[in-house]
């Protein structure tokens, strides 16, 4: 018999063996799935960016799409921190808006536009320095 994946011959060892080893199984299934993603894009790419939204909020976040939309619809569709509308989509990056997170657990806290959730990110989510960057805002007439 001969290797699927690499076309080595090889004798199996049970019945239903398609390939001469384990690396060469992984091979072929990752080419398979990258070969079907290709197809699944190019077919419906609506369906398939909101399979790969929902792959990303179960990974990331261990929450659903409905989960998502609860969180969004408990803040009254507005960002927690500046109070603006959340967008179905931003217009800066085309992204749904994003989820904040605490980094030390994981857990979700709210969804933010995607500024907002990269200015708290880059004041390393410490409510010190977000009090610290407002009172130098105030004192210096902003």
């Amino acid at each position: 018999m001969h290797c699927v994946q690499c076309d080595v011959e090889f004798f199996p060892k049970r019945w239903g063996t398609y390939y001469c080893s384990v690396e060469c199984r992984r091979k072929h299934g990752a080419a398979k799935m990258e070969e079907w993603r290709k197809v699944d894009r190019k077919a419906d790419p609506e369906k398939y960016a909101e399979r790969n939204r929902a792959a990303g909020l179960k990974r990331n976040y261990k929450m659903t799409v409905e989960d998502y939309e609860a969180l969004a619809s408990e803040q009254d569709g507005c960002c927690p921190v500046c109070g603006g509308l959340l967008p179905a989509v931003e217009e800066e990056n085309g992204k749904h808006p994003p989820v904040d997170h605490d980094h030390e657990t994981g857990k979700p806290r709210g969804v933010l536009h995607n500024k907002c959730n990269r200015a708290i990110g880059l004041l390393n989510d410490s409510p010190e320095l977000c009090r610290k960057a407002a009172k130098y805002l105030e004192s210096h007439g902003s």
